[in-house]
């Protein structure tokens, strides 16, 4: 139960984290922050036409390899908020078990 629990709750993290990195960068780029960003590292190291082509933002930053680290980055969180929510309910019941836990009492008027 807290293993399904964990894992659902990694799932639902690791959509979220891919979802909201994805719309991220869509808005940056139709924004046209990368573009400006571009324009100020050519103006801050002096590139100049005839020393071809610089490197762009997006070459190194394209929506595809920030969508493969996110990917990487949300299944190595699911596993690891799998793991740790279920050690720690383990250990909450544990504890629970020695300490005897708490009582409710719920009364109806």
């Amino acid at each position: 139960s807290a293993l399904k629990l964990s894992f659902l709750t990694g799932v639902g993290l690791g959509l979220a984290i891919v979802a909201g990195t994805t719309l991220l960068w869509l808005a940056l780029s139709l924004l046209g922050v990368f573009d400006d960003v571009n324009k100020l590292v050519g103006e801050l190291v002096g590139t100049k036409a005839d020393q071809g082509k610089a490197t762009e933002l997006t070459d190194l930053l394209g929506l595809g390899t920030v969508l493969t680290f996110t990917t990487v980055f949300a299944v190595v969180n699911t596993l690891v908020v799998t793991v740790l929510g279920t050690l720690l309910a383990f250990i909450y019941n544990l504890m629970s078990a020695l300490v005897g836990g708490l009582q409710v009492d719920l009364v109806e008027d």
